[in-house]
């Protein structure tokens, strides 16, 4: 019982790694697209052209109209579980997440998923979000 859930669990965890790393090396050869910072990220149009992408593809659903959270996290609170840089996002959209953010990748052309990593990653922009920490004690996020 107890040591086939360790190895079900370790065979995913192994599983994600590899995948990770499959998409870390996409993303370093992806061309003139490989980088969300030098393409899309700051550019006003890039960014308008996620939002309707963000909607079109009803990531709203999950993650709420302005990103607050729904069924998913919320993309506002500037605390991302699997990391906040530009490829990370990129890679979460690209792979999906497990319990429940489905894989895009195949599915969506990388330069869609470059133009929603840019919208998402202003969605934190401005807001001071109050937020729980793991004990369920509501902490009021400090400017950083």
């Amino acid at each position: 019982c107890c040591g086939a859930r360790a190895k079900t669990r370790s065979r995913r965890i192994s599983e994600a790694r590899s995948r990770r790393r499959a998409a870390t090396r996409r993303v370093r050869r992806t061309g003139s697209g490989a980088t969300c910072d030098d393409n899309a990220a700051g550019n006003a149009q890039r960014i308008a052209e996620g939002a309707k992408l963000f909607i079109s593809y009803n990531c709203l659903d999950c993650h709420g109209a302005d990103g607050s959270g729904a069924m998913g996290p919320s993309l506002q609170d500037n605390r991302w579980h699997f990391g906040g840089t530009p490829g990370d996002v990129f890679q979460s959209i690209y792979e999906g997440r497990p319990d429940g953010m489905p894989s895009w990748g195949g599915r969506i052309a990388d330069d869609q998923i470059w133009r929603l990593v840019a919208y998402v990653r202003t969605l934190s922009n401005g807001h001071a979000v109050a937020t729980e920490n793991f004990t369920g004690k509501t902490i009021a996020r400090t400017g950083h």
